[in-house]
């Protein structure tokens, strides 16, 4: 017989390692509590609206630091793929390192409305070795060289 403890563990195991039956499990719920249990809906409802109001700050650091790793993570996804140093100097402080366009286009790109979310994920779901790794000099030098530079309006 497993004890507590071992049965909570297995459970956060399982639900790491089967994110989609997780939400399509929450999905059946919510849909279930929705037709047999409205007022309880509100109420949780209610009681996250304030949680959140009494808990503004404690959110907000929450929801910077998420984001700062997940971007983190999905920056080194990228660097993983495309190369962990520049491309045409060798440059590898990823400190200084930037997501170029091959053929031009990035800054229409940044402009269209994407988050830096999908925009990194753009990036590593790309097929067709649209992007590269430049540091920023080197970035500042191709826009240069081929004329991409904005002049100011």
């Amino acid at each position: 017989m497993k004890t507590r403890e071992e049965k909570v563990e297995y459970t956060k195991e399982w639900r790491k390692n089967n994110p989609e039956k997780v939400k399509e499990q929450n999905k059946k719920k919510y849909e279930k509590d929705k037709l047999e249990n409205p007022e309880r809906l509100l109420r949780k409802k209610e009681k996250h609206k304030e949680w959140y109001q009494n808990n503004k700050d404690k959110h907000r650091n929450y929801q910077r630091e998420w984001s700062k790793n997940k971007l983190s993570d999905i920056k080194y996804q990228i660097f993983d793929k495309l190369g962990h140093k520049c491309t045409r100097c060798g440059f590898d402080d990823k400190r200084a390192l930037c997501i170029d366009h091959i053929n031009g286009g990035g800054y229409k790109e940044l402009k269209s409305g994407l988050s830096v979310f999908s925009y990194y994920e753009k990036v590593l779901s790309d097929v067709d070795n649209t992007y590269q790794i430049l540091c920023h000099n080197c970035n500042w030098i191709k826009k240069h060289e081929n004329n991409e530079v904005r002049k100011p309006e």
